[in-house]
């Protein structure tokens, strides 16, 4: 009982400061699997900018995992993507926009299969 107390008394440490632990690419790479567990778009984008060489991998993993998610907007998602072809392509396949902005974003894909693949979702 005392504790859960002690546990229920201390701060709450946020994903970013649990990585903290590593040294660089380690902690590069945590941060990138914990944006799994985050729930705040702003703090997603913080561990991802944080992320290093992983950096396109997280923004794909949270919005991979957020997609269906419609309290974010398709804006707020395709933001979060940033340069990653995997995470606007994921979005794109689970969010399809109408049929000329779908075009404007399939082209935009730098990997030819994904923008042949996009323009038939």
């Amino acid at each position: 009982m005392i504790f859960m107390l002690l546990l229920l008394s201390c701060g709450s440490v946020s994903s970013a400061d649990s990585c903290s632990e590593y040294a660089d690419r380690a902690a590069e790479y945590c941060r990138m699997k914990l944006v799994e567990q985050e729930t705040d778009i702003k703090e997603a984008q913080n561990l991802c900018e944080r992320a290093g060489e992983w950096q396109d991998e997280c923004r794909y993993q949270w919005v991979s995992g957020v997609k269906n998610n419609r309290s974010y907007t398709f804006e707020q998602l395709h933001q979060m993507c940033g340069d990653s072809d995997d995470c606007l392509f994921e979005l794109l396949e689970h969010r399809p926009q109408n049929l000329d902005v779908q075009l404007e974003f399939c082209s935009q894909l730098e990997v030819p299969n994904y923008r042949q693949d996009c323009a038939q979702f």
